[in-house]
């Protein structure tokens, strides 16, 4: 397969496996709103806002090795002698090191201070109970998962794209299935966590017996020239990790504060609509990303010709999609609400639903732009992700406060439109003039 059918089959893949992704969501949602009460409803958002915690043990060291590897990897197809060649190698197979190391350990502290932590939560909180046994398997299975992530990774980093993909796609289905299996037989709460447990023997095949061959040269120790962690990886990765934590904040800490802001009823249904917007993000966002790797080679042998229209062409087509995603659950919502189906109840009112969904349309604008930045190894997007942060908790606490859920839908509106998206554009267009232009 050459180099052009091999990216046009990775991108297949990867918007397959976020359809399928949305396609998931949808299902578990309408399952959620049929298998479980009001009250559950609102855990079960809460656990899976919990679960994506491991963004703060993770620290955004999972894109930085995609993009060192990238880097790697074009300088290994491109040496023009042997030792060009093994110093290539050599940084590759340390930086795999580093990144097992890393998350081996973060896998370990994930389920040691996440588990505890939620524990805590769901105990401060009526009923709340109910949900602290699944919630540490949750942690569990996804403390598992944590320790793979630098599989997937590297292999991704190294254009193995069509792998990787086929991978997510048929976990989004294993996944997917167990857990409307679990939802349907009455597991309740514990189905989020048994759908995580199903996949894991797939991700262990793939690792250990797929790829098993590519894996084995990161048993031996560097034989020349090494990545070093501090003067390399951290200057990209501390910036990165503020980022990740800081988008966390902004967009899925929204369920279990309103759990605690109001009530797991209400929990509940900020926690349907956000779900649906995230799918929509996902499937949109899968068209910029799976780019990042062809990115980082394109900026590695300096064709920025060639990184702008791929990047312009793939950014708006991510963006049209998020807008045709975002319109079709509008509509949706409205028909339940005007044939006032019970269904709708799971949800929040038509308004605040039309708000959020506002918000994740311009929000979708930033991605390709931070794809396009992050593939310079750099992280200029800091300023984009605090100022997201600070002003989307602060909407969102003092609006929900004085009006409820719909002003909970105009804070995060207002942080995105107002603060978030000029100051991206601002850096955007000021980094690229920057790094394109000639060399002196």
């Amino acid at each position: 397969m050459n180099a052009r059918k091999l990216a046009q089959s990775a991108s297949l893949f990867s918007v397959l496996s976020k359809l399928l992704n949305s396609i998931n969501t949808l299902i578990t949602l309408f399952l959620v709103g049929i298998f479980l009460s009001p009250n559950e409803q609102g855990f079960f958002f809460s656990l899976i806002s919990l679960s994506l915690l491991f963004v703060f043990f993770e620290l955004g060291l999972n894109f930085v090795v995609i993009q060192f590897a990238s880097h790697e990897h074009s300088a290994l197809l491109n040496a023009d002698n042997a030792k060009t060649r093994a110093d290539a190698q050599s940084r590759l197979i340390s930086l795999g090191r580093i990144a097992f190391l890393w998350f081996g350990l973060g896998a370990l502290f994930f389920a040691l201070f996440a588990g505890g932590g939620g524990t805590v939560f769901f105990y401060t909180i009526d009923g709340g109970s109910v949900a602290i046994g699944p919630w540490l398997m949750l942690c569990g299975v996804v403390a598992l998962d944590v320790a793979l992530m630098p599989f997937w990774s590297l292999l991704e980093g190294t254009n193995q794209v069509l792998s990787v993909y086929r991978y997510r796609t048929l976990r989004v289905i294993i996944m997917g299935s167990s857990t409307w299996a679990a939802l349907v037989l009455g597991a309740d709460l514990w189905a989020l966590g048994i759908g995580y447990l199903a996949s894991l023997p797939l991700s262990g095949w793939m690792i250990f017996k797929r790829h098993h061959l590519f894996f084995r040269q990161f048993r031996h120790r560097p034989s020349g020239a090494v990545i070093l962690w501090q003067s390399e990886l951290f200057p990209f990765q501390w910036r990165l990790a503020i980022s990740w934590i800081c988008g966390y904040f902004a967009t899925w800490a929204v369920a279990p504060l309103s759990v605690k802001m109001f009530d797991p009823v209400v929990g509940g249904q900020v926690g349907m609509v956000w779900s649906l917007a995230a799918g929509v993000t996902t499937i949109s966002t899968a068209l910029i990303t799976v780019k990042a790797p062809q990115f980082g080679m394109l900026v590695a042998e300096r064709k920025f010709a060639a990184l702008d229209r791929s990047a312009l062409r793939v950014g708006g087509l991510s963006v049209i999609a998020a807008i045709a995603g975002c319109s079709t659950i509008f509509i949706a919502v409205w028909i339940l609400n005007s044939q006032h189906y019970p269904y709708a109840q799971r949800l929040l009112p038509l308004k605040a639903t039309a708000l959020i969904l506002v918000a994740t349309v311009f929000l979708q604008i930033l991605q390709p732009m931070a794809v396009y930045l992050r593939a310079h190894k750099q992280e200029p997007f800091l300023p984009v992700s605090l100022a997201l942060a600070v002003t989307s908790l602060a909407g969102i606490v003092i609006l929900g406060w004085l009006y409820g859920p719909l002003g909970i839908a105009y804070g995060y509106l207002i942080a995105v439109t107002c603060f978030a998206l000029p100051l991206a554009w601002f850096i955007f267009l000021r980094c690229r003039r920057k790094w394109h232009s000639p060399r002196p």
